[in-house]
């Protein structure tokens, strides 16, 4: 995976994995995990939180934490939970 997509899509993987560990599954023996991850959700919200000057944050201490989720089917499509870090 590129450094570049890898950015967007930490926090999101993190989450999937530690949810595998926590079922007894071993995540480095080839297991293969997909996901309902949009990139360019990811990409998006990443921008707005780190980026946009359109969104007033403060300082650079402030933090978010936000999930997109899909209303009609109820899968998380992006998920950020930081920002400037």
């Amino acid at each position: 995976m590129s450094t570049v997509k890898q950015k967007y899509i930490d926090s999101y993987l993190k989450q999937v994995i530690q949810e595998l560990k926590s079922k007894g599954l071993k995540t480095n023996s080839g297991l293969k995990v997909y996901t309902n991850l949009d990139l360019s959700a990811q990409k998006h919200l990443y921008k707005l939180a780190n980026n946009s000057p359109e969104v007033g944050f403060p300082n650079n201490r402030m933090q978010i934490g936000a999930t997109l989720v899909d209303s009609q089917t109820g899968k998380v499509k992006a998920m950020l939970g930081s920002r400037k870090k």
